[in-house]
């Protein structure tokens, strides 16, 4: 994956770690049992996404910067 700098990588990061997590847990739900097959590769994949809301900084880090920078929020906490 390619770096996005600045604020539009914040934005970015949030948009596409969410949307990685909730395309494997649909694929998920679609499979039931078989989502758990440690052989199949997407599983692998699957866990690796839980991992993006957390490289490069917490998804709720990455709200911060959002609402602080770009929405002129005050800082929260």
């Amino acid at each position: 994956m390619a770096e996005v700098p600045g604020l539009a990588g914040s934005v970015f990061k949030l948009r596409y770690s969410h949307a990685r997590q909730e395309l494997y847990d649909t694929a998920a739900d679609v499979l039931g049992d078989a989502s758990l097959d440690l052989d199949r590769p997407w599983v692998l994949d699957r866990l690796s996404s839980l991992s993006y809301t957390i490289a490069a900084g917490t998804s709720q880090i990455q709200r911060d910067i959002v609402a602080e920078r770009i929405l002129g929020l005050p800082k929260g906490r």
